[in-house]
């Protein structure tokens, strides 16, 4: 029987001891139920507490290991690898020169995020471009810091490529800086015939033949192979200088290097020794030359001159019936040369060759 099961009409009317004892007969029950109650409500309104801030029951936390920080992430770069090259080229052309250059500092930094992705092909044909840009804006000094950058980045370098920067050099009268792009080519490649030929026209133009000349003495024949443009050029600046011996000595050498010369340079040597007084030496580069049928009337005519100048107009006669019959006829200019020279017998045996003169 529970305490809440005991009604007022079970105890009014009973006798206040009866009555008790049965209050004492319940209450062994009625205090476990009492307990139980109790004890829900403590819980209850237990849970419904906020933590205490004072006291705690979740352990310290463990102290947590620390990473070396990353480093920043490269900033993206404006350009598309993809479109690089025709961007270079299209801001060249609309002379945004400044902005070439900017790309190429964007290229050649040591993280930069676009190179990778930029073939080799395109990475020269940029690089040059912005040579171009450079040299339109007259910085020198930023051309020459290229090809080290180049080779620093591995970024390739055609022969073209060297040959161009000779040539920008170049129209600037820069010759010494010219030179040293042959040297830098030196050391990536074997030099063309078109650069050697570069750098024997720009050492001339620079006035330091002999330069160029020492080059055919210590270079050998397959690194340095000059076309025949770059001897002429040569041979004129030695005629300039009346270099007579140093212009027997490229002529000499040519057949070594493979290269044949023609009439036109043999006379630019002829004149070389004429107007240097050394008729006799351009007398028998001329026998030479007739020997190989490379002789002209050009040839008998330089010659013969040397001998007028001298006053001996006996063999220059000579020279001229050695050329007839060599197959060379004289002309109307042969003949203006010998009356230059006032000498009426010479003139009159050259007029007897008049039949056989080229008209």
């Amino acid at each position: 029987m529970s305490l809440s099961s005991v009604s007022v009409a079970d105890v009014v009317g009973v006798d206040p001891q009866v009555a008790w004892l049965l209050v004492l007969a319940t209450a062994e029950e009625v205090w476990v139920e009492a307990m139980v109650l109790a004890l829900g409500v403590v819980a209850y309104f237990a849970l419904r507490q906020p933590r205490s801030s004072t006291v705690s029951t979740v352990p310290a936390a463990q102290p947590r290991l620390v990473s070396a920080p990353k480093p920043p992430p490269a900033s993206p770069s404006p350009y598309d690898p993809a479109t690089l090259a025709s961007l270079v080229t299209t801001l060249g052309r609309q002379k945004k020169h400044s902005q070439v250059i900017a790309v190429y500092f964007d290229l050649v930094q040591p993280e930069s995020p676009v190179r990778p992705h930029v073939t080799a092909a395109d990475l020269e044909t940029i690089c040059m471009d912005v040579a171009r840009s450079a040299h339109r804006l007259d910085r020198p000094n930023f051309i020459r810091r290229m090809v080290p950058d180049m080779r620093r980045l591995d970024i390739p370098r055609s022969p073209q490529f060297y040959e161009s920067l000779m040539k920008m050099f170049a129209s600037k009268r820069l010759y010494d800086d010219a030179v040293g792009v042959y040297r830098e080519m030196a050391q990536d490649m074997r030099p063309s015939s078109d650069a050697c030929s570069c750098l024997v026209s720009f050492l001339v133009e620079g006035r330091n033949v002999g330069a160029a000349v020492e080059l055919f003495k210590t270079t050998e024949p397959e690194f340095f192979q000059p076309t025949i443009r770059a001897y002429m050029a040569l041979l004129t600046g030695l005629s300039r200088e009346g270099a007579w011996q140093q212009t027997l000595f490229i002529i000499s050498e040519m057949p070594r290097r493979g290269v044949v010369a023609d009439t036109l340079l043999l006379n630019k040597a002829l004149s070389t020794c004429v107007k240097a007084g050394r008729v006799e030496e351009a007398h028998n580069l001329l026998e030479s030359m007739q020997r190989r049928k490379e002789a002209d009337v050009v040839s008998m005519n330089t010659v013969a001159k040397g001998y007028l100048i001298r006053g001996d107009s006996g063999a220059a006669v000579g020279v001229v019936q050695q050329a007839q019959a060599a197959g060379v006829r004289p002309n109307e200019v042969t003949l203006r040369t010998f009356q230059d020279a006032g000498d009426p017998q010479s003139v009159r045996q050259v007029q007897q060759l008049a039949p056989c003169w080229g008209r």
